[in-house]
């Protein structure tokens, strides 16, 4: 059997989507750009929601229009996928990175305070595997010392924190619409703000340094950030699904935590009761991962890591002391994880798992 590591949830609503907007003869920025943001801004109850092309240029867009600078610093968790930190430095700030919770897997008040100083003037705390933990003390937090709280909520469409979403607890946030996340146009972004002097600045990013769409007058030199109506048809017809998807997430989460509830060296994460969360890997931590992960991928099961530390990363790499993500780097296992799993596929890595521990010394 061979189980991949995921593949989206797409078919024939995508594709007639897709042939809609190729027979409306418009497949660039459009009508059905617009409309995709209206949904998700209503989605996160925001003013403003904004698409660009990826959610690592999200992330870039949100940190210049925020008004990140050369030579501040952003705290970031040591944690997350590169492009968190890679966009500070794309944005000529510095990343300061934070550890991490060992439930949560997200940075914390307590964590933050550790490497605070004098030149930070924003933290972008980032939703871990579709859930978070504590956004309001965070946030209370950065309000206290008046620097800017801001979103890479990448993995978390669909998630919530005391009711409200993931993304909108500080002045901005993005998402990514990458072929892995719970929705996906293919490729895309968005960013959120109820800002409109932030939405603006997006927006001038976005089109060239121009907000009026046709005229060649450029309030200053920008670039072309634009999705295209094609990745918003396919991100419409998403949407479209999100419920489901999201039911069947859940229910494929905890069959694998039934069917591994008696295995001693695994663990699920624990998801802090506030949060409605939306499983965006299968993940669990064992003793040593790699073991783990080449027998089940010798087996057909396309098992991977999580996250390598950020302060370990070639671009990034300090000497400094992260205890909490350094263990579980070493101990997560990201399963298969498309919302089409069959039982019959759950089962067998759940068998997988089962035989590796129950082999003989």
């Amino acid at each position: 059997m061979n189980i991949p590591q995921y593949i989206p949830y797409i078919g024939d609503e995508e594709k007639e989507a897709l042939c809609r907007c190729i027979d409306d003869q418009w497949i660039t920025s459009g009508k059905r750009v617009a409309e995709f943001e209206q949904r998700i801004a209503k989605l996160c109850d925001v003013k403003h929601a904004v698409t660009v092309s990826n959610g690592t240029v999200a992330i870039y867009a949100m940190l210049k229009a925020c008004g990140v600078n050369p030579g501040d610093h952003v705290i970031v968790p040591d944690f997350t996928f590169i492009a968190t930190a890679s966009m500070v430095v794309m944005a000529r700030a510095k990343p300061i990175f934070a550890d991490i919770d060992p439930v949560s897997l997200c940075i914390t008040p307590e964590s933050i305070d550790k490497v605070m100083t004098d030149k930070v003037t924003a933290v972008m705390p980032v939703g871990m595997y579709g859930q978070c933990s504590r956004w309001d003390e965070i946030r209370e937090y950065c309000y206290a010392k008046s620097i800017m709280m801001i979103e890479d909520s990448a993995q978390d469409i669909g998630v919530f924190y005391k009711k409200k979403h993931l993304g909108t607890y500080g002045i901005a946030g993005t998402f990514s619409l990458y072929g892995d996340k719970c929705i996906s146009a293919g490729e895309g972004g968005l960013v959120v703000t109820d800002s409109t002097e932030i939405y603006h600045k997006v927006l001038r990013q976005k089109f060239h340094g121009n907000t009026s769409m046709g005229k060649y007058i450029h309030d200053q030199a920008g670039w072309n950030f634009r999705m295209s109506d094609l990745n918003a048809a396919v991100g419409l017809a998403q949407l479209n699904k999100l419920d489901f998807i999201i039911k069947k997430k859940k229910e494929n989460e905890a069959k694998f935590k039934v069917l591994l509830k008696g295995v001693s060296q695994v663990r699920f994460m624990d998801i802090d009761m506030m949060c409605e969360n939306v499983p965006f890997r299968n993940v669990i931590f064992v003793p040593e991962a790699k073991p783990l992960i080449d027998y089940l991928v010798d087996k057909g099961v396309m098992a991977r890591p999580v996250f390598y530390p950020m302060h370990r990363q070639p671009p990034f790499l300090t000497y400094v002391d992260m205890p909490v993500t350094d263990r579980i780097s070493k101990e997560g296992v990201s399963l298969p994880s498309s919302v089409a799993l069959t039982d019959k596929e759950i089962s067998y890595v759940c068998d997988a798992i089962k035989n590796f521990y129950n082999r003989p010394n």
